[in-house]
């Protein structure tokens, strides 16, 4: 049963995508994009408490359970120096990627780290034949959904009560890909 299994996990991950590690030149700085690896997400914990006022919406057993998982995904992090200053998450299912985190360091924002980093999910998205890009976010936080908004994501459904530990609710914004971006790749 188990090895029916694991060819069934194989069959799933073939169509992996290879992301290769580079530098990215961002309004004049350079940068170093590469897979999010688990001993990053250390680093990872502490963006999301400097973005998120000291909360942390992801706990290291939840990025552990997505870079483990073995359906399509891509967790990408940005360096400067060494240091983790962003990350982006997403994972496709069907014909949808779905971005499930993206924050930037607030001393590294409006800088356009989260534009690129969302280009990238972008590109994946486009190589995993997905039609559409989804998102949430919550509905009080205005300058990421100006950042979305900027890049082409449409709201498409308020989602009540979405965020349950700070009370605020969701908005979900969708970006459709294109057939043209496909034809691109």
């Amino acid at each position: 049963m188990w090895k029916k299994f694991k060819a069934f996990l194989l069959k799933i991950k073939t169509n992996s995508y290879v992301y290769i590690s580079h530098e990215a030149q961002i309004k004049g700085r350079t940068y170093r994009l590469r897979l999010m690896q688990e001993s990053d997400i250390k680093e990872v914990l502490a963006v999301e408490r400097d973005v998120y006022f000291g909360e942390v919406p992801w706990t290291r057993s939840n990025f552990l359970l997505e870079l483990r998982n073995p359906l399509k995904h891509l967790y990408l992090v940005i360096t400067d120096n060494e240091k983790v200053i962003g990350f982006a998450g997403s994972r496709v299912r069907r014909e949808n990627c779905h971005i499930t985190n993206i924050a930037v360091a607030s001393t590294h924002q409006n800088q356009g780290i989260g534009t690129y980093l969302l280009n990238e999910v972008k590109k994946y998205g486009k190589e995993m034949n997905a039609k559409e890009l989804s998102l949430e976010v919550r509905m009080s936080n205005k300058n990421a959904q100006r950042l979305y908004r900027r890049f082409g994501f449409v709201s498409e459904k308020v989602l009540k009560g979405y965020y349950t530990e700070i009370k605020d609710d969701g908005l979900r914004m969708v970006y459709a890909l294109k057939e043209e971006e496909h034809a691109s790749n």
